[in-house]
């Protein structure tokens, strides 16, 4: 477990809880990140993949689902519950989380549940933010990327995700979210193009891919 050590023996981290893969037509890519914030541990990832399913209009939502079930517990560090956001950010021994308005352009993770152990978040939880005092875990954050429909994020291999103009040249990596179909693991309940699938919670987040052309090649001679 990786992190900081502060005042007082608090540690923060982020700690790599499960592995993100998106699914594109019949290529997939993963990812995944692993780092820790400076006053406790946690871990952070994302995933997709493609299986089988139908939804109905009502199963769609417009921003990433909520957990209420699980132990809730409040972090010293970062006074949030289930359903606030956060701005997480960092590597593995500089990871940090704040309170963000969800949706905001700081605002990049959306917390799913509260726990004791980063051991309860549910196996495709995307990030795990925790904090030990004394060697003792103190409580975890169950983080999922803050999606929004119609709205974009850039989600590198090797960093949290974070939001962008979803018209924005030099942005790379960037997916913007299409619909999130709850009660289906299925990327193929998109209807075409890729998304991130939540096994265990059984949500899809559908995404539109904004590749982001090459840089023009120099000119002979320039």
């Amino acid at each position: 477990m990786k992190g900081a050590t502060l005042p007082g023996s608090i540690r923060r981290g982020l700690l790599v809880a499960a592995a993100v893969s998106m699914t594109v037509a019949a290529a997939a890519c993963s990812a995944s990140t692993d780092e820790t914030t400076t006053a406790a541990d946690a871990t952070t990832t994302a995933s997709t993949t493609a299986p089988a399913s139908t939804t109905t209009a009502a199963d769609a939502t417009t921003s990433t689902p909520t957990t209420t079930t699980g132990s809730e517990v409040t972090l010293t560090g970062v006074p949030v519950g289930a359903g606030d956001c956060v701005a997480l950010s960092g590597g593995t021994a500089t990871a940090a989380a704040a309170p963000a308005v969800c949706g905001s352009p700081t605002a990049n993770y959306r917390v799913s549940q509260t726990v004791r152990q980063s051991t309860e978040c549910p196996a495709d939880t995307d990030q795990v933010y925790y904090e030990t005092v004394n060697g003792v875990e103190q409580g975890a954050l169950c983080l999922d990327i803050d999606w929004v429909v119609d709205g974009c994020m850039t989600v590198p291999l090797d960093q949290p995700a974070s939001r962008v103009d979803c018209a924005d040249p030099a942005a790379t990596f960037v997916s913007r979210a299409t619909r999130i179909l709850e009660g289906t693991d299925s990327v193929d309940a998109c209807g075409g193009g890729g998304g991130y699938a939540y096994s265990v919670r059984k949500f899809v987040v559908c995404v539109q891919e904004m590749f982001t052309p090459p840089p023009p090649a120099p000119s002979p001679g320039g």
